[in-house]
């Protein structure tokens, strides 16, 4: 990997750091998705969680609560954790995902990158 990439890397890097640390920071609110979160907690599965809001014609996300579901479950009882861990994860993925569809190959391209 050539270095203006790396570097641009880097900074992304501590960018997403910084963010996450002020995510990890930021409590869980939850009285804006306590239906979800008690809706999750009540359902069979995931796949069940998935199925009961295809039907929804006023707000279509069937993700939303099979997510909520899974991370319900995999969190061994340590929700604020796992809900944190997955909202870093896809703040990563999405900085990762941004730098690497970039053209970076000179230092002039790596000092454009940092100011998009």
């Amino acid at each position: 990997m050539p270095a203006p990439r790396l570097s641009v890397y880097a900074c992304a890097a501590v960018l997403a750091a910084s963010i996450s640390y002020g995510l990890l920071r930021m409590p869980l609110q939850v009285h804006d998705a306590i239906d979800e979160i008690m809706a999750a907690q009540r359902s069979p599965g995931v796949w069940a969680s998935f199925a009961s809001t295809l039907g929804e014609t006023t707000y279509l996300r069937p993700l939303r609560i099979a997510e909520t579901k899974l991370l319900f479950d995999l969190s061994g009882g340590h929700y604020f954790g796992a809900y944190k861990a997955f909202h870093i994860a896809l703040l990563l993925a999405a900085f990762a995902l941004f730098v690497g569809e970039l053209s970076i190959q000179t230092w002039t391209d790596a000092a454009a990158a940092l100011l998009r």
